[in-house]
């Protein structure tokens, strides 16, 4: 699992290729990181939700599932 607890991103590079890799990702809802991530891993508003969701994909493996699925498919329409 690839945890990004950075408030501002650039661009979002790591977040990018971890994604590319089926790493599940969980970022802060600022800067690049909601163009990036889009519907393929989770943003979150607060520490408290970022603690929430970081469990949920932890304990929960359809929820994983699920996101690799659409990591997949994201990375599928970014590659060049």
């Amino acid at each position: 699992m690839s945890i990004y607890t950075s408030i501002t991103e650039a661009f979002g590079l790591a977040i990018a290729k971890a994604m590319a890799y089926g790493i599940p990702v969980v970022a802060y809802k600022r800067s690049a990181m909601p163009k990036v991530i889009s519907n393929a891993g989770c943003l979150v508003d607060s520490v408290e939700e970022f603690t929430e969701k970081l469990l949920n994909m932890l304990n929960d493996k359809k929820l994983e599932e699920i996101y690799w699925i659409r990591r997949y498919y994201k990375s599928y329409e970014s590659s060049y």
